[in-house]
């Protein structure tokens, strides 16, 4: 991008590091906390990551790109929906613990895509954040 967009343009509700590049796309169950979560599908873009919530600018940006290499049955994916059972308290920092994974839109698993991270210590254990 010829100027870069911040994560808020995606209004995320949960963002995890610790990852490897999309690896988002194939979470299935995983827990924060007592909180059990299950990744449904990916999310399906629209155009409002193209409006700059600081501004209420709109441009073609980043949902051109990301039509480029994420396009998947004529929906632009970006991000995964779960949903939640029970209740608790999320905090940033809390770890991420993956229970099991889902098929990806990737013909890789993302932990086999860049054999540069292979090596990753616990491709189980996610640090998150709360936004």
């Amino acid at each position: 991008l010829q100027e870069p967009v911040t994560m808020k343009r995606f209004r995320p509700n949960l963002v995890f590091s610790g990852g490897l590049p999309y690896q988002e796309d194939e979470i299935g169950d995983f827990t924060i906390n007592t909180i059990h979560f299950t990744g449904l599908e990916n999310c399906a873009r629209c155009l409002v990551p193209n409006v700059d919530p600081e501004t209420g600018i709109s441009g073609r940006e980043p949902v051109k790109t990301l039509a480029t290499y994420r396009l998947h049955n004529k929906k632009i994916n970006f991000g995964r929906n779960a949903v939640h059972s029970g209740t608790g308290i999320i905090r940033v920092g809390d770890e991420i613990r993956l229970l099991s994974f889902a098929a990806s839109l990737n013909t890789q698993p993302a932990h086999k895509r860049d054999p540069a991270q292979s090596s990753q210590p616990d491709r189980n254990l996610l640090h998150g954040s709360w936004m």
